[in-house]
């Protein structure tokens, strides 16, 4: 995994759940981090997280409420050309 340095410090949260991981009888409801990398955006560095899929494909929930893609998604990514 790449080091990170700074003052955020969920990495290293997540870090510690996992090393606690069925100490706890809730501890199956918190996420388990696969891995993490940086990006660079027009605010700076950014720390992306990855994690299991925890919900759909989005192509389903825009099956079930396409009207939702107008409201996650810039117009040059709302045409049909996803499917």
């Amino acid at each position: 995994m790449v080091e990170l340095t700074g003052k955020n410090n969920e990495i290293e949260i997540y870090r510690h759940l996992a090393s606690r991981s069925g100490a706890h009888p809730g501890s199956g409801h918190v996420l388990t981090l696969l891995d993490y990398f940086k990006v660079e955006g027009v605010n700076g560095e950014n720390n992306v997280l990855v994690f299991p899929v925890i919900g759909p494909h989005l192509e389903a929930m825009f099956d079930e409420e396409p009207s939702r893609a107008g409201s996650i998604f810039p117009p040059r990514l709302r045409d049909d050309s996803y499917g």
